[in-house]
């Protein structure tokens, strides 16, 4: 089982990963953003149904995440908070569906 921060999704088990929408909210990840991008990869899942939620990074973060065909929205630092961005999140489209008919 290939794990990503502490998130468990089996690789071998015949999970249709076209029903998978990521949220992972960043701020100045750019020094782990090669092992993020390398497990998401691992776990297949593809670029298209991450959403990068970004409090305005300042070192290359969200170029980072453009570059590899990743989703951003950009939210200022002041008005981030962990619920409420998420919650945010969960409407904007991922791949195929909205977060909320996920949930």
């Amino acid at each position: 089982m290939t794990t990503i921060l502490g998130t468990y999704l089996p690789v071998d088990q015949g999970i249709d990963r076209s029903q998978v929408g990521v949220v992972i909210p960043t701020c100045n990840a750019g020094k782990h953003w090669t092992d993020l991008s390398n497990g998401l990869r691992l776990q297949g899942i593809p670029a298209n149904q991450v959403l990068i939620a970004d409090s305005s990074s300042d070192d290359g973060t969200r170029e980072l995440a453009k570059a590899e065909g990743y989703q951003v929205f950009r939210i200022d630092r002041c008005d981030f908070n962990h619920g409420g961005t998420r919650q945010l999140a969960l409407g904007l489209e991922i791949g195929r569906a909205s977060c909320r008919e996920r949930v």
